[in-house]
């Protein structure tokens, strides 16, 4: 611990200082010793402010006077400072929606194939849509698409939507549609739904965004551990369709 007092401060309050520190060190001694409760004493509960000082009833086990006085020159000197307490502050990735792919894949997040049966990659497309995933399918059975490094805890979306921009270049065999399909880390939870669940778009030639429910379309999967995000034809019957797909993102419900 550093101290570095400015050139104005006179020495009495420099003094004050130091009595202040001593006094605190003398507060931890009493808790080292068990004098004082490990978890209700005069460190743990500081700073005593002026509104607990008015209080008619008082049940810490130490006195109003070592709260509030604990060095007797504060009796006629004390300066009572204002007081803010904060509590379960946390970082919540991106409060309105958590991207996994917008030019690229996001931090964590790389595209995957599950039976060798697909090949994917990035391709620029049109200005509006700059680089976006392209997915190429072969005759096997496969599914393709996002897999994340480590379960994503994706919570502060629930209740939200999927959602993403999608294009099929070329389409698949006939009578095969396309599927959306999420995953929680080892498979524990998934769900598979056809891309025109919910009232979404038939796939076509031109850009199309489809929103999904993460709660209706998509309900039963563990939001808390997402592992994978996936797009493919009916299994086995793909041969010969391309899909491109841009902005993936996870959007909280306003």
């Amino acid at each position: 611990l550093m101290i570095e007092p400015t050139e104005s401060e006179a020495k009495r309050e420099l003094d004050r200082f130091c009595d202040a520190m001593i006094q605190i060190r003398e507060e931890i001694r009493q808790i080292e010793t068990g004098q004082a409760d490990p978890d209700d004493n005069l460190l743990r509960n500081a700073p005593h402010t002026h509104h607990l000082l008015l209080e008619g009833d008082w049940s810490r086990p130490y006195s109003k006077e070592q709260a509030f006085f604990p060095l007797h020159p504060l009796r006629d000197d004390k300066y009572w400072p204002p007081v803010g307490r904060v509590d379960n502050v946390r970082f919540v990735p991106d409060a309105a929606q958590i991207e996994l792919y917008g030019d690229a894949p996001a931090e964590g997040w790389f595209l995957w194939d599950c039976c060798g049966a697909a090949t994917f990659g990035e391709v620029d497309d049109d200005a509006e849509h700059g680089s976006v995933i392209e997915l190429s399918f072969g005759s096997g059975g496969t599914v393709t698409g996002l897999q994340a490094t480590a379960g994503l805890d994706a919570s502060a979306v629930a209740g939200g939507t999927l959602e993403f921009d999608f294009k099929e270049v070329s389409p698949p065999s006939d009578g095969s549609q396309w599927h959306v399909k999420l995953e929680s880390s080892g498979a524990a939870t998934a769900v598979e739904v056809l891309m025109t669940a919910g009232g979404n778009p038939t796939p076509g030639a031109d850009w199309q965004t489809y929103s999904f429910d993460l709660d209706i379309e998509l309900a039963g999967l563990d939001i808390s551990d997402l592992k994978l995000v996936l797009f493919f034809p009916d299994w086995e019957n793909a041969n010969g369709a391309v899909a491109r797909i841009d902005n993936i993102r996870l959007v909280r419900a306003l």
